[in-house]
């Protein structure tokens, strides 16, 4: 099921990547900021920050996100 009223997830993905790397001077900073930022918009676009729903449906929710948040981080950091 597509939600018509948000963007493409690709076209988030692209400008999350293009804003996040438009003042980063060395190349390798440059993958990795901009990995980080795709990876950012994935996890904002299937999981967004609101109050999970209660129950088991909640914490895979929250696990979701939380493991996309450490990939985000890893990103940063170039590991």
């Amino acid at each position: 099921m597509t939600d018509t009223n948000r963007p493409p997830l690709w076209r988030e993905m692209m400008n999350a990547y293009c804003e996040a790397t438009d003042s980063v001077a060395r190349e390798t900073d440059t993958i990795g900021v901009g990995n980080a930022a795709e990876i950012r918009a994935v996890r904002d676009w299937l999981v967004p920050e609101e109050a999970p729903p209660l129950g088991p449906a909640g914490k895979e929710r929250m696990a979701l996100r939380a493991l996309l948040t450490a990939e985000i981080n890893r990103a940063e950091r170039g590991e």
